[in-house]
């Protein structure tokens, strides 16, 4: 949908165009990105204070969304990866089941049944415009809505029970609700809760009508209507430092929390440090898939080092630079112990390292590198030789970062 296109016939409609709502909290959980980072999930199927089932999933950094991809009734995750999104249907690792291109990289993502045949897919936010889908493909938007203004803090959410999604606009603690997706004032306004209170959406009684909850630290306040007031209930889960999910887990009809946070790093023996990719072995570039099995993989830097391109050559070089302490971006991999070495080994006929040979004969060598994120890692470093061609002939990415230069 890069390059979004209208269907012929469609009509925008202009929703609460004149709703301003600045400043405002948004909600971290059901309809958007849930935000944190971390690999570890844990998913509660009922209000206790402790998890039902745990995962580890993805990565530390994915932007991860929550939904009802095939139907069955049980929400899973997805991962999106700039402008694909790599769905699940199962709370399980391993490969993603489906992947969905939509939308352009910098585009605010939402999540909803827009058309009730019980399936969440995407709709692409654009300021105040929305670009509904109806099932996950690419292509042109089924709908397009204006809702309110640039700077608004949108919610969705099945308010009337209907089993359409709809939006909702939020102004510090009153909430604007629309229970169709067209032009018109709100149906209803609620106030609840606090201006600066972080809120998350879901059907917390299973009677199919979603409603709010109010999060303050590891407390959720519970709400099964909107009809103000004292919370229906109060649970307390988690850290306050976790990021928070709203899915039906176990498809009992009722939405319960989940949490995200960072999994500890694997304990490595010094010997055995992990190998940070700086150029085409980076995660969706040309050559990733020779990185193979990880067993944890996390972004970082290394300092001391600048990052060319030599015209004729594809990848990039790192040479050392003592005083650039930004240094180059890349992603740390940690090998199972089990095949550490041939891993390393395989890295080193890619990158045509031979640890027996001197580095006059060498484009690289491989040497044991500081990073921002606490370890010591391997790092690929252009030989004398190469650094010299570098800094004569070639272009310094001012960034250090491949990926995005």
């Amino acid at each position: 949908m890069a390059g979004l296109r209208i269907a012929e016939g469609l009509v925008i409609g202009i929703l609460l165009a004149g709703l301003v709502v600045g400043g405002s909290p948004s909600a971290t959980a059901k309809g958007g990105e849930i935000g944190g980072t971390g690999q570890l999930y844990l998913f509660s199927d009922d209000f206790g204070t402790s998890a039902s089932r745990e995962l580890i999933y993805g990565r530390s950094w994915d932007r991860v969304l929550v939904g009802d991809w095939d139907g069955d009734g049980r929400d899973t995750l997805a991962v999106r990866r700039d402008r694909s999104y790599h769905i699940k249907n199962s709370l399980t690792g391993g490969a993603a089941d489906r992947v969905v291109d939509y939308g352009r990289d910098d585009d605010v993502v939402l999540v909803g049944d827009w058309d009730g045949d019980g399936r969440d897919t995407l709709a692409v936010r654009r300021g105040s415009l929305y670009f509904f889908k109806d099932d996950l493909s690419g292509g042109t938007a089924d709908r397009v809505v204006g809702y309110g203004r640039d700077d608004d803090v949108v919610l969705v959410g099945d308010w009337d029970g209907d089993g359409r999604d709809t939006l909702a606009v939020r102004r510090g603690s009153l909430y604007f609700f629309k229970d169709d997706l067209i032009a018109g004032a709100a149906d209803r306004v609620v106030g609840y809760g606090r201006p600066a209170d972080v809120v998350v959406v879901g059907d917390w009684d299973g009677n199919d009508a979603d409603s709010l909850a109010v999060r303050r630290e590891n407390y959720y306040f519970v709400a099964n209507g909107f009809g103000g007031g004292e919370a229906d209930l109060v649970v307390p889960y988690g850290r306050a430092s976790d990021a928070a999910l709203v899915g039906d887990w176990d498809a009992d009809g009722t939405d319960t929390l989940g949490l995200r946070r960072p999994s500890p790093v694997p304990a490595q023996p010094t010997s055995q440090p992990p190998v940070l990719a700086y150029g085409t072995l980076r995660s969706g570039q040309s050559a990733h898939s020779v990185i193979g099995r990880t067993v944890k993989e996390a972004l970082s830097r290394a300092p001391g080092l600048d990052l060319y391109m030599i015209s004729g050559y594809s990848f990039p070089w790192a040479v050392p630079n003592a005083v650039n302490t930004a240094g180059i971006a890349g992603e740390l991999f940690w090998f199972p112990s089990s095949t550490y070495w041939s891993d390393i080994a395989r890295l080193d006929r890619y990158e045509r390292y031979d640890p027996s040979r001197p580095a006059s004969d060498q484009l690289y060598t491989r040497e044991r590198r500081a990073t921002s994120y606490g370890v010591g890692a391997w790092v690929y470093v252009a030989t004398p030789r190469w650094a010299s061609i570098a800094r004569d002939r070639g272009t310094r990415i001012p960034s250090g970062d491949y990926v995005r230069w």
